[in-house]
């Protein structure tokens, strides 16, 4: 990818980092400025890889320009929809930038799909405009390039645990797209039932969404956790939730593993937005763990922002995690795209709880989803496959 001036002058060039067999390897994105914007330049398939979105993140990227024509995650067809829409939409989420992607159309010698599609991204990971998937096009849109606000920060861990040690199977797992309201006792009666209304369809493990709300004093740890242990013992299920925490004069969003009457672990959130900290959250310093269940296996939990951190969910995967559960909330941004990318990158089943605008999803390790509900308090739920972890591998 090569970047010119109004001048005619050539002001960055980018190789791409991975690419198809008959090329030569580049040193992937690279930084540029475009009449004062700082700009990322990419190659190819080079924003497919969730490594690239670090260099990115640093030195503050307001605009991101792919040259496309990615191959990646198309499989046997030129669908826009089939993964890299989705990528795409997760590196402008996780950059806090726009994102300018070209694209190409066709198969090239009879084996290689290109996805087309060309378009922009806004910093939410909606598609402001896009161009036609199936045949050449060429699509225009004024947008006004701000400060980028990276969703994204650097999580604490040690890649070098061994993981966690589970047998193959199956897990039967539910999500819950839900608004907190003011009314904690309400909160309660909508959760009960949707939780024994997943027990009796078979679900063992059950994600809550954030359910901090808007005010972090409405609805705590303190007085929420012990109802929640009780609804797990009745219901003979586990449940993943996040929600506010106070300890030592701070306070930080917490994300919770609860199964048979007892909280198994309790996860400071890393990773925070510019809201969170208005409100005065702290961000914790242990990054989010893999917890052994009876209910569903090696269980990783992630809360709020972390999603949007594409390093979370790989130092999950490597500590062995069959699942990833992710208590997400009023992100303000593309769930879907996010939670359908990690299980992609990671081949790691991902559930997902989100407000009732947000949705709720359930995708297998290939980033297809199995279940979803979009615009509503409903219940997502379905039957994912565990693949073995750590000596049990």
């Amino acid at each position: 990818a090569v970047l010119f001036s109004l001048q005619g002058d050539e002001v960055a060039r980018a190789g791409e980092a991975a690419p198809a067999s008959w090329f030569r390897p580049g040193r992937g994105p690279v930084k540029a400025n475009i009449l004062g914007v700082t700009t990322t330049l990419a190659a190819g398939a080079d924003l497919l890889d969730s490594l690239s979105i670090d260099a990115i993140v640093e030195g503050g990227t307001q605009l991101i320009v792919s040259t496309g024509a990615p191959r990646g995650w198309v499989r046997g067809s030129a669908s826009m929809d089939d993964g890299q829409s989705l990528a795409l939409a997760s590196r402008a989420i996780e950059s806090g930038a726009w994102l300018i992607a070209a694209g190409r159309t066709g198969i090239e010698a009879g084996a290689v799909p290109y996805a087309g599609g060309a378009g922009i991204v806004a910093p939410d990971g909606t598609w402001a405009v896009r161009a036609p998937a199936d045949r050449p096009g060429i699509v225009l849109h004024t947008i006004e390039v701000g400060r980028a606000f990276p969703r994204m920060s650097s999580v604490p861990g040690d890649f070098t645990t061994p993981p966690a040690s589970a047998e193959a199977g199956t897990a039967h797992v539910a999500a819950l797209s839900l608004d907190p309201g003011p009314s904690a006792v309400e909160l309660m009666e909508a959760i009960r039932a949707a939780v024994r209304t997943a027990a009796v369809l078979g679900v063992r493990l059950v994600v809550l969404p954030d359910l901090t709300g808007p005010d972090p004093r409405a609805i705590t740890q303190a007085e929420t956790l012990p109802l929640l242990e009780t609804l797990t013992a009745e219901a003979g299920i586990a449940i993943v939730v996040s929600l506010a925490e106070r300890a030592d004069g701070r306070l930080y969003r917490s994300t919770s593993l609860i199964e048979a009457g007892r909280r198994l672990a309790t996860h400071r959130q890393t990773a925070l937005s510019r809201r969170d900290l208005a409100a005065g959250f702290s961000a914790g310093p242990i990054a989010p763990p893999v917890v052994n269940t009876t209910t569903a296996g090696a269980v990783g939990i992630l809360g709020g922002q972390e999603g949007a951190t594409p390093g979370a969910a790989t130092l999950l995967r490597r500590q062995g995690a069959q699942l990833i559960t992710w208590s997400a909330g009023d992100t303000g941004f593309n769930v879907e795209a996010v939670t359908r990318t990690r299980a992609r990158e990671q081949s790691t089943p991902v559930v997902t709880a989100a407000s009732s605008s947000m949705g709720a999803f359930v995708a297998d390790a290939g980033g297809m989803l199995l279940a979803a509900v979009d615009g509503a308090a409903h219940v997502a739920h379905a039957i994912v496959r565990r693949e073995a972890t750590g000596q049990a591998g």
